[in-house]
């Protein structure tokens, strides 16, 4: 049999409530008003949105003790 490397080493640790509220809070801050934003910010803004949910969606199953697949 080949040796075959670990995936969970050098893994991330779960994502807590704590770590995606944080995230959230610092989205907030830096794209929470919009008035000066170009179109490339939007682009930004969106993208950081999607890693928020992500890692609130892994906490949340972190949380329930399932895996989100």
């Amino acid at each position: 049999m080949q040796n075959v490397p670990d995936p969970r080493v050098g893994a991330m640790p779960p994502v807590t409530l704590d770590i995606a509220e944080s995230v959230a809070r610092q989205i907030l801050t830096t794209y929470g008003d919009s008035t000066h934003y170009d179109e490339f910010a939007y682009a930004e803004a969106y993208g950081a949105l999607t890693v928020a949910l992500q890692a609130l969606l892994d906490a949340l199953a972190n949380e329930r003790g399932v895996s989100r697949g």
